[in-house]
Protein backbone atom coordinates (compact mmCIF):
# COMPACT_ATOMS: atom_id res chain seq x y z
CA UNK A 1 0.00 0.00 0.00
CA UNK A 2 1.38 3.27 -0.99
CA UNK A 3 0.11 6.12 1.15
CA UNK A 4 1.34 8.51 3.11
CA UNK A 5 -0.85 11.28 4.93
CA UNK A 6 -0.63 12.99 8.50
CA UNK A 7 -3.25 14.76 9.67
CA UNK A 8 -4.29 16.74 12.33
CA UNK A 9 -7.68 16.13 12.60
CA UNK A 10 -9.01 12.45 13.27
CA UNK A 11 -10.04 9.77 11.37
CA UNK A 12 -13.71 10.46 10.68
CA UNK A 13 -14.25 6.68 12.11
CA UNK A 14 -12.72 7.88 15.75
CA UNK A 15 -15.80 8.89 18.28
CA UNK A 16 -13.33 9.33 21.26
CA UNK A 17 -12.49 12.65 22.87
CA UNK A 18 -8.61 13.36 23.82
CA UNK A 19 -7.41 13.52 26.94
CA UNK A 20 -7.04 16.86 28.58
CA UNK A 21 -4.04 18.79 26.98
CA UNK A 22 -4.11 16.60 23.75
CA UNK A 23 -4.91 16.81 20.35
CA UNK A 24 -6.29 13.64 17.99
CA UNK A 25 -5.04 12.93 14.82
CA UNK A 26 -4.30 10.60 12.19
CA UNK A 27 -0.87 8.80 10.76
CA UNK A 28 -1.01 6.73 7.27
CA UNK A 29 2.10 5.25 6.53
CA UNK A 30 2.05 2.48 3.74
CA UNK A 31 0.09 0.05 5.66
CA UNK A 32 -0.01 1.53 8.98
CA UNK A 33 -2.89 3.53 9.79
CA UNK A 34 -3.60 4.25 12.91
CA UNK A 35 -5.05 7.40 15.34
CA UNK A 36 -2.47 9.41 17.73
CA UNK A 37 -2.93 12.04 20.30
CA UNK A 38 -0.58 14.86 20.31
CA UNK A 39 0.80 17.03 23.17
CA UNK A 40 -0.03 20.40 22.89
CA UNK A 41 1.72 21.29 25.22
CA UNK A 42 5.01 22.40 23.36
CA UNK A 43 3.47 22.51 19.76
CA UNK A 44 -0.27 23.38 18.24
CA UNK A 45 -1.79 21.68 15.91
CA UNK A 46 -0.60 23.77 13.69
CA UNK A 47 2.83 23.73 14.50
CA UNK A 48 2.83 19.62 14.14
CA UNK A 49 1.00 20.33 10.37
CA UNK A 50 3.68 22.50 9.73
CA UNK A 51 7.16 20.20 10.94
CA UNK A 52 5.59 17.07 8.99
CA UNK A 53 5.75 19.66 5.47
CA UNK A 54 9.25 20.85 6.39
CA UNK A 55 10.17 17.02 7.05
CA UNK A 56 8.37 15.50 3.65
CA UNK A 57 10.51 18.06 2.02
CA UNK A 58 13.43 17.17 3.65
CA UNK A 59 12.91 13.45 2.91
CA UNK A 60 12.74 14.58 -0.80
CA UNK A 61 16.18 16.25 -0.93
CA UNK A 62 17.48 12.85 0.07
CA UNK A 63 18.01 14.00 4.01
CA UNK A 64 17.11 11.41 7.13
CA UNK A 65 14.03 13.38 8.22
CA UNK A 66 12.05 13.30 11.59
CA UNK A 67 8.23 13.26 11.56
CA UNK A 68 7.04 14.00 15.70
CA UNK A 69 3.72 13.09 16.28
CA UNK A 70 3.92 13.27 20.00
CA UNK A 71 6.11 16.01 21.52
CA UNK A 72 6.74 16.68 25.38
CA UNK A 73 9.22 17.87 27.95
CA UNK A 74 10.26 14.05 28.36
CA UNK A 75 9.90 12.01 25.39
CA UNK A 76 8.83 12.11 21.45
CA UNK A 77 7.27 9.68 19.41
CA UNK A 78 8.54 9.78 15.73
CA UNK A 79 8.44 8.49 12.38
CA UNK A 80 12.21 8.72 11.11
CA UNK A 81 12.09 8.22 7.17
CA UNK A 82 15.37 6.86 5.24
CA UNK A 83 14.98 8.02 1.64
CA UNK A 84 16.52 4.99 -0.22
CA UNK A 85 16.17 5.61 -4.17
CA UNK A 86 12.39 6.13 -5.18
CA UNK A 87 11.43 5.13 -1.64
CA UNK A 88 11.58 6.03 1.48
CA UNK A 89 11.14 3.46 4.48
CA UNK A 90 10.20 4.95 8.04
CA UNK A 91 10.54 3.18 11.53
CA UNK A 92 8.94 4.20 14.18
CA UNK A 93 10.48 5.27 17.46
CA UNK A 94 9.98 6.76 21.25
CA UNK A 95 12.70 9.03 21.86
CA UNK A 96 13.98 10.79 25.03
CA UNK A 97 13.70 14.39 24.44
CA UNK A 98 17.50 15.26 25.03
CA UNK A 99 18.08 12.92 21.87
CA UNK A 100 16.66 15.94 19.82
CA UNK A 101 17.82 19.46 18.62
CA UNK A 102 14.77 21.52 18.41
CA UNK A 103 14.84 24.73 15.90
CA UNK A 104 11.40 26.08 15.24
CA UNK A 105 9.35 23.10 13.80
CA UNK A 106 12.23 21.33 12.73
CA UNK A 107 13.60 18.68 14.60
CA UNK A 108 16.60 16.78 14.41
CA UNK A 109 17.70 13.75 16.20
CA UNK A 110 21.16 13.28 17.31
CA UNK A 111 21.78 9.44 16.01
CA UNK A 112 20.40 8.25 13.09
CA UNK A 113 21.41 4.22 14.13
CA UNK A 114 18.71 1.98 12.78
CA UNK A 115 16.81 0.11 15.04
CA UNK A 116 16.69 -3.92 14.40
CA UNK A 117 13.37 -4.24 16.29
CA UNK A 118 11.24 -0.87 15.44
CA UNK A 119 8.06 -1.36 13.25
CA UNK A 120 9.28 -0.28 9.52
CA UNK A 121 7.06 1.09 6.32
CA UNK A 122 8.30 1.60 3.23
CA UNK A 123 6.58 4.46 0.70
CA UNK A 124 7.71 5.79 -2.42
CA UNK A 125 8.63 9.04 -2.99
CA UNK A 126 6.36 10.17 -4.90
CA UNK A 127 3.38 9.42 -2.53
CA UNK A 128 5.41 11.98 -0.01
CA UNK A 129 6.05 14.24 -2.51
CA UNK A 130 1.95 14.40 -2.36
CA UNK A 131 1.59 15.01 1.13
CA UNK A 132 4.60 17.78 0.77
CA UNK A 133 2.82 20.28 -1.56
CA UNK A 134 -1.26 19.82 -0.52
Amino acid sequence: MDCFELRTSPNPCFLEAPPPGYGVGWVRIGGLDETIFFSTQIWSPSDYAQHWRVSATLLLDGETGVLCTDLTEENASIFVGFPDGSMIEFEEWIVPRRELELDGHQLKITSHERSDNASRWRVSADAVRVFATI
